[in-house]
């Protein structure tokens, strides 16, 4: 469902504006992405689900538009539960909230987290407030990458989708891209290496592609997201089909994306006097999640702030008709050749 708020500048001077948080209706994270894949049991779309998209297709994001972290081998040639800083721009939506900055760990994570300390998430569990917390998990297990063996980190910012699939649907505006490859499991005799891309998108949606997982039974690995107060986990390893081998992808959709305004795709901007935007955005998933905006504005010496809460909300519309047989054929252009 789509959907637009218009927001205009009736004061009497400049205002720069943003929207600062998405919240669920109830302020319950649990509940604020849906996990499409293959197998999924969302795609049934009844009459009480919005249109979600279709399992993502595995794609892989080219080395052209990637660049190595090298600051992620800042120990040595060998990286164990480490990390390595990286500055989002534009920044991302997170359960709703604007982060610009995430670490990524050498355990197969990312987190957002302004109070993450690398070293202490060789395991953990989603959905608990033990540090780290504000995770995405394409694969959280206890890892190791050694550049001898042609494991890296790759990174990119504002890689650009082919303009010929920018449809407005979740997954469809530019993304930073995050890339494990080759790394290793610690402490079993699994075989095989994780190669993974995260694509963290512009909307807020979130797509993880897998090119290569261990041949491990999977006992202690956390595959999904983890809100920052780390209340709210969304695990969604059991579910996913590592088992067939296969390259596969899975996105996380948010209950409100994001798209932009209709002159650029950032949820921000800046409005002289009687000017207007209209922030655009789409609503998926049961019709039963509703959710708030938060549009933050001031003035360009910040002498003046306010905020206004919209409340979102989506009708899911289904139609049904009856047919019967045709009457009589009444145009040349009916008639059946025979």
């Amino acid at each position: 469902a789509f959907g637009a708020l218009k927001i205009k500048n009736k004061g009497g001077t400049g205002m720069h504006w943003k929207v600062a948080a998405v919240n669920s209706l109830d302020y319950n994270d649990r509940r604020f992405y849906t996990a499409v894949h293959k197998g999924a049991q969302n795609f049934s779309r009844g009459p009480d689900t919005a249109p979600l998209p279709p399992p993502p297709l595995y794609t892989w994001t080219s080395q052209q538009q990637l660049s190595k972290l090298s600051s992620f081998f800042a120990a040595g040639t060998t990286v164990d539960d480490d990390a390595a800083p990286v500055h989002l721009s534009p920044p991302f939506y997170f359960y709703g909230l604007e982060v610009s900055g995430m670490n990524i760990s050498s355990n197969g994570l990312l987190s957002f987290d302004p109070d993450y300390k690398p070293g202490l998430d060789w395991g953990g569990v989603l959905g608990t407030s033990s540090m780290p917390n504000g995770v995405v998990a394409p694969y959280w297990d206890d890892l190791t990458c050694s550049e001898n063996q042609g494991c890296q980190v790759m990174v990119g910012m504002q890689v650009k989708q082919n303009t010929d699939a920018l449809t407005g649907a979740c997954g469809a505006a530019q993304y930073a891209a995050v890339q494990f490859q080759n790394f290793r499991l610690i402490g079993t005799s699994s075989q095989g290496e994780l190669s993974c891309e995260v694509r963290l998108y512009t909307d807020g949606c979130i797509e993880v592609l897998y090119k290569e997982t261990p041949d491990d039974s999977m006992w202690w690995t956390s595959v999904g997201l983890e809100n920052m107060q780390g209340l709210a986990g969304h695990d969604v390893s059991s579910q996913l089909p590592f088992a067939e081998k296969q390259p596969f992808g899975v996105m996380f959709v948010p209950s409100v994306s994001l798209t932009g305004t209709n002159t650029s795709k950032s949820a921000a901007g800046n409005l002289s006097v009687a000017e207007a935007s209209e922030l655009r955005l789409h609503v998926e998933g049961p019709k039963s999640r509703q959710s708030w905006l938060t549009v933050h504005a001031e003035d360009p010496k910040s002498s003046w702030v306010s905020e206004r809460r919209v409340r979102v909300a989506q009708v899911v519309f289904s139609a049904a008709w009856h047919t019967e047989p045709w009457g009589p054929c009444r145009r040349a252009s009916c008639e059946q050749a025979g």
